[in-house]
């Protein structure tokens, strides 16, 4: 079984504890693989 990768975008500071339901889904294998990116920073997403 191969999943989607899907960009994550992670905020800064404690907004970043927003992202821990997608983390969990996609660590217990029933969501999609996620790639994590700086959120708010279009130069550094492009990049990766």
């Amino acid at each position: 079984m191969s999943n989607v990768l899907q960009s994550l975008p992670i905020p800064a500071g404690r907004d970043a504890l927003g992202v821990l339901d997608a983390l969990r889904t996609a660590l217990a294998g029933a969501g999609p693989a996620l790639a994590p990116m700086p959120a708010g920073d279009e130069r550094e997403t492009a990049r990766l």
